[in-house]
């Protein structure tokens, strides 16, 4: 669920001839899979990350819409120290050293009749504002209808829940997130 600043010199570059249409839209879908590997009962440490998807640019007129670009996302992060770690009953540490995250957070866990972890999912929300200083320090927020040149530019994140599903030794989580910014 990171999103670099890209999105902003984009967003920004473009605001010059927002105005002159009825809108302009900057939607980026992403499909996220982190892989993570047991270093203990309780504890997995990320593989590999994957975020794959598409970015468009869209004017909307009165008349309807003209795609204007369209673009694969396909980024892979296995430098990025993360782990995951069961520390009591639905309780979940989060470690994202790039991110300076370290909190435990609420989930939900489902563990076998040995106690191994079978599944986990975290919900949108405490994802969200996991990393809201996140996406604060990274400008996200500057988003939240912000004005230019006299109309309006807003932002809105939308993801799904974080699913984790044991495989062996592996722990694979998987979530969606949109980043929708509209030029009006």
């Amino acid at each position: 669920m990171k999103l670099t600043f890209a999105v902003l010199a984009l967003t920004l570059s473009l605001s010059s001839t927002v105005f002159a249409a009825e809108g302009l839209v900057l939607s980026i879908k992403t499909h996220e899979v982190l892989t993570l590997k047991k270093v203990s009962k309780t504890k997995f440490e990320k593989i590999s990350q994957v975020a794959t998807g598409t970015a468009s640019f869209d004017h909307i007129t009165a008349k309807g819409s003209k795609n204007l670009m369209s673009q694969a996302i396909n980024e892979a992060d296995d430098q990025n120290v993360v782990s995951l770690e069961v520390t009591g009953k639905n309780i979940l540490r989060v470690t994202d050293a790039k991110e300076a995250i370290n909190k435990e957070i609420p989930a939900v866990i489902n563990t076998s009749l040995f106690g191994s972890i079978k599944k986990i999912k975290v919900t949108s929300a405490t994802m969200q504002g996991l990393y809201a200083a996140s996406m604060k320090k990274s400008g996200l927020d500057v988003f939240k209808k912000l004005r230019l040149f006299g109309g309006a530019l807003t932002s809105s994140i939308i993801s799904s829940d974080m699913d984790c599903e044991a495989d062996g030794d592996l722990l694979i989580c998987q979530q969606d997130a949109t980043l929708v910014l509209a030029a009006e």
